[in-house]
């Protein structure tokens, strides 16, 4: 028997891997396709809109929906299985946590439940923040077209510089906008990787407090629960 587990504990993280990996090549040749299937139809109903349409319409924000947009959809389908395999692990997790720590459980249960709307208040900063820097990159991917395209009269009018300005105006506000999202995206990924560490350490304090002796077993064995 104990060379029975110990083949299974060798072959499940080897069958994990290869199954983990197989799935995120799936996962990303089907949103390689979802990508360019969403290029391919923004760029067709473009084709088919009238002089009226296309004017109403800036070009940045037809180049932003076909880049930054699009791209959004390969990177949701790198974790489209967490949506329902990530309560399925926190329900059996503290079901075996309570084997080991009893009771004590329930303070890690209760941290996790007070720590979600700080973690959903967060997140929504990070994506109110991902909105506001659209509206500068059309208008900055709009002057530098209207640039381009009509360079002979800038050059004949010596406008480069009124350009140049303006379009660094922009540049500059979305500079600003992306130090505030990285700022927001280490808020947020410091949370997410120190929250099982604090809730690990929590029912640890309390299972302690609760007259219970913290052996080896104990400790290793939850710190094992809470790195999965």
């Amino acid at each position: 028997r104990q060379y029975l587990l110990a083949g299974l504990f060798l072959a499940a993280p080897v069958l994990a891997s290869v199954a983990l990996q197989n799935s995120s090549t799936i996962l990303q040749y089907l949103g390689t396709k979802y990508r360019g299937a969403m290029m391919g139809a923004i760029y067709g109903k473009c084709l088919k809109l009238s002089n009226s349409s296309l004017q109403a319409e800036s070009l940045g924000k037809v180049v932003t929906l076909m880049s930054a947009d699009s791209e959004q959809i390969l990177q949701f389908m790198a974790m489209p299985h967490s949506i329902w395999s990530a309560p399925i692990m926190i329900i059996t997790i503290f079901y075996l946590l309570y084997d080991v720590v009893g009771p004590s459980m329930f303070d890690g249960l209760g941290i996790s439940i007070l720590l979600v709307p700080l973690t959903g208040s967060v997140a929504k900063r990070l994506t109110l923040a991902r909105k506001s820097i659209v509206k500068h990159t059309d208008e900055r991917v709009k002057m530098c077209n209207e640039m381009l395209a009509g360079v002979k009269v800038m050059k004949f009018y010596c406008w480069e510089d009124s350009f140049i300005q303006r379009i660094m105006e922009h540049r500059d506000r979305e500079m600003q906008i992306l130090k505030r999202i990285a700022n927001i995206s280490a808020i947020f990924s410091g949370l997410v990787f120190t929250t099982p560490t604090l809730i690990n350490v929590a029912v640890l304090c309390v299972y302690w407090a609760a007259g219970n002796d913290i052996t080896a077993s104990v400790a290793f064995t939850s710190i094992a629960y809470f790195s999965i």
